[in-house]
């Protein structure tokens, strides 16, 4: 009984909002090397990347839920994604917009209104304020509801994750209290991607020159956000406060890692 009662307490067993986060930032940026400077590396390495990096977006906005439903003021955390989302906007255009030209080149392309929301702290900015939006609306009207979610949908296309992002957010949101809740956005997300591999390779594979490659890339890049279920199964939110700084290290790092990882970029390729 004893020892039982040492393994249920065991740190090891349990992962803190901090160590969620470190784990999440971590595939990210594997994530954002294989893709950034995919014409130099080995397709292998890309493709794990991506695998890698489906582990960032459910516990990121597993961990906005979990935030929005227990935050003392949600408006801060509000204003916090809102600053994240004008401050990334120059890093990741710079980071991700680009187009190789045939001597190797990297020439940018031209800036748009739509750049404007191009990444994923606009995504979690709708997400939140949808959130806020329901719960402060919750005794009105279903058209209302449908309405907010509409909105914060079409205004978050543009961004990284785009309207998905916002419609997996609502889903956690109503399945807060169930037992399936971590299960979910990894497994939509991972079905999507394999569901998608098996349409270019049953439908439109006839097109392709390696339509295989395109199937199997997309099955390994699929078991990617799966890799998230045991991380959030083991998440503990009582399990120690963050400090200031683990607190506001992705605000940090999201647009500070885009902005070097541009330099190389005009270093390397």
């Amino acid at each position: 009984m004893e020892n039982s009662s040492i393994i249920k307490n065991s740190a090891f067993l349990h992962l803190t909002t901090a160590q969620l986060k470190i784990i999440a930032l971590t595939a990210m940026l594997i994530s954002h090397i294989a893709t950034i400077f995919f014409p130099i590396l080995p397709h292998y390495v890309v493709i794990f990347g991506a695998m890698f990096g489906g582990i960032t977006f459910p516990i990121m906005v597993y961990l906005l839920v979990q935030g929005a439903v227990h935050t003392k003021n949600i408006d801060k955390y509000l204003l916090r994604l809102f600053i994240l989302w004008v401050v990334s906007i120059a890093p990741f255009y710079l980071a991700t917009n680009r187009v190789f030209a045939p001597t190797n080149h990297v020439v940018h392309g031209h800036f748009s209104a739509l750049d404007l929301f191009n990444n994923v702290g606009c995504t979690l900015f709708f997400s939140l304020l949808m959130i806020k939006l329901l719960r402060k609306y919750s005794t009105k009207s279903r058209l209302l509801k449908f309405g907010i979610v509409a909105g914060c949908f079409l205004l978050s296309l543009p961004a990284d994750w785009g309207g998905i992002g916002v419609i997996l957010a609502l889903l956690l949101y109503y399945f807060r209290k169930s037992p399936l809740q971590p299960y979910l956005v990894p497994c939509i997300i991972s079905f999507s991607i394999i569901l998608l591999g098996c349409y270019k390779y049953f439908i439109a594979g006839f097109w392709m020159v390696e339509p295989i490659t395109y199937l199997t890339d997309a099955i390994i890049r699929g078991c990617g956000p799966l890799l998230a279920i045991p991380l959030l199964k083991c998440y503990a939110p009582d399990c120690g406060k963050p400090s200031a700084w683990q607190k506001y290290s992705f605000y940090i790092f999201y647009p500070l890692h885009l902005f070097i990882l541009w330099i190389f970029v005009l270093i390397l390729l």
